[in-house]
């Protein structure tokens, strides 16, 4: 994954709300012991001049089962593109915030709204209408290498967790706003779970594993849901973006928290893997959330059944 693909994928996992501790120790970040938020995804994940794009938020309780808005009490709000937002509560509260309506489980944000709601500075270095001048561009070159600035959502929802205390977990999704015409970049969609390079598709019978075997996980990214980007080849190649997958399950170990897949300048697909133990007894959802070098984020559940 390239540095600027590594940080994303740091800063939505630095973002996103940690799990509790176990008394037997801490709960790996990739265990769903209990209500998370796991991911807020931005559909097209950057938004140019006048454009608008679709806000979702992933919301699962202690079973792994997706939770609606409206039962979440999810809200949405957008940050002040000009200044850093690390903390939501002090850096994007009521007041410094333009708040998202949600329509069933999308909110909509419009890049008119927020640079209404948040004029750019009069002394902002750029061009096009965000930068207060000209008359946009051209995409450049690289498909990827188009300037814009992180434009941060917060996400905030307040569920019952499974000891009936409420839980209230806020993550932020921090897309992109350019001032380029004509850039159009999509969001990662999972095509595959391999289980011991077995392909499982998304809304497919449960994965079968037997108690406590140790099987080799790897996730697929459809091809024709990547962007372009640059290689560091000189010259360079236009490529498939790199996609790093988060990975939790509500049972059994990951090895790992996450792995990445790629492409060489031919479109050969190149795909981590770690592993995954299956629990003793039950069942397991694992979940897969993939990131993409312009911060666009798809996910896929997959079922798990222990024989």
């Amino acid at each position: 994954m390239t540095g600027r693909g590594a940080a994303l994928a740091a800063a939505l996992a630095a973002t996103l709300v940690a799990a509790g501790c176990a008394d037997d120790g801490p709960v790996p970040s990739s265990r769903i012991a209990g209500p998370r938020l796991l991911a807020i995804a931005a559909d097209p994940p950057v938004l140019g001049p006048g454009g608008a794009t679709s806000l979702r938020a992933l919301v699962v309780d202690g079973d792994g089962d997706e939770v609606a808005a409206a039962v979440a009490r999810l809200t949405l709000r957008a940050c002040s593109p000009w200044r850093p937002i690390q903390d939501p509560d002090r850096d994007c509260g009521p007041d410094a915030s333009l708040p998202l309506a949600l329509d069933g489980e999308v909110a909509r944000l419009d890049a008119d709204a927020v640079l209404a709601r948040f004029p750019p500075p009069p002394d902002l270095d750029g061009g096009g209408p965000i930068g207060g001048g000209g008359d946009g561009g051209d995409a450049p070159p690289c498909p990827a290498a188009y300037p814009h600035v992180e434009l941060a959502v917060v996400a905030d929802a307040t569920v019952p967790g499974d000891d009936g205390v409420t839980v209230r977990l806020t993550a932020i999704k921090r897309l992109r706003l350019t001032w380029v015409d004509d850039v159009v970049r999509t969001v990662p969609r999972i095509s595959a779970l391999l289980i011991d390079d077995v392909p499982v598709a998304p809304g497919t019978s449960p994965v079968a594993v037997d108690a406590g075997d140790e099987v080799v996980v790897a996730v697929r990214p459809a091809p024709d849901a990547l962007d372009r980007t640059c290689d560091g080849a000189q010259p360079p190649a236009r490529v498939l973006e790199p996609v790093r997958i988060h990975l939790y399950a509500t049972a059994g170990d990951l090895g790992a928290a996450s792995v990445d897949a790629r492409h060489d300048a031919a479109d050969v697909e190149q795909l981590d893997t770690t592993t995954y133990v299956a629990p003793m007894a039950g069942a397991a959802v694992l979940w897969a959330v993939a990131v993409d070098d312009d911060g666009g984020i798809g996910w896929a559940r997959f079922d798990v059944a222990v024989r």
